[in-house]
């Protein structure tokens, strides 16, 4: 009995999370643009990352073997 009550709650949760198209930004306070700097901001990031370029207190990190671009939600095909 504790089994499957804690299956169904388990389940209950599962189905009350958010999916990937229920995040709208529409009623945001961010614009479009701020949302692209940060976009960009994190890419270059992880472009330094990926190119072994970015420093550390050792030196510089290992270069990223597989870590692609970030894309906006809005550029997703769905």
């Amino acid at each position: 009995m504790r089994l499957a009550l804690s299956f169904i709650a388990i389940a209950l949760e599962l189905l009350t999370l958010p999916n990937a198209e229920s995040y709208d930004c529409g009623n945001s306070q961010i614009t479009d643009d701020i949302r692209n700097l940060f976009l960009n901001f994190h890419n270059e990031a992880r472009r330094r990352v990926a190119k072994g370029v970015e420093p550390n207190k050792q030196g510089k990190l290992n270069p990223a073997k597989n870590m692609h671009k970030l894309v906006s939600p809005n550029d997703v095909a769905t």
